[in-house]
């Protein structure tokens, strides 16, 4: 199915369900995908072995960072600590609030 998008373009997809990015399960690094310069024949196939990562506390987000360094860990605790525990962790030790049924 096409999709509405742009060149240069990043994007990550999840799996039906979850809120998380797909993984490659060998190096639990997150699976992107860029628009090339041919966006209505681009093809973005996801690898087979793609699954959520077995990480608890990880970045969902490429922003988490930028955003950690910026004090959002503090300033918005909600969905940093979610969305961003990785960084959050690294730089306010709030990784153990995480909650993994979220």
């Amino acid at each position: 199915n096409p999709i509405s998008t742009f060149v240069g373009h990043r994007f990550f997809v999840t799996m039906h369900g979850v809120r998380e990015g797909l993984v490659d399960p060998t190096t639990d690094e997150q699976i992107f995908f860029t628009v090339g310069g041919d966006e209505l024949n681009d093809k973005f196939i996801i690898p087979k072995e793609a699954t959520t990562s077995k990480t608890r506390c990880k970045d969902r987000y490429p922003v988490c960072k930028k955003e950690a360094a910026r004090g959002e860990c503090t300033n918005n605790p909600g969905w940093m600590i979610v969305n961003c525990c990785q960084s959050c962790e690294e730089k306010e030790g709030y990784g153990h609030l995480i909650d993994s049924e979220v």
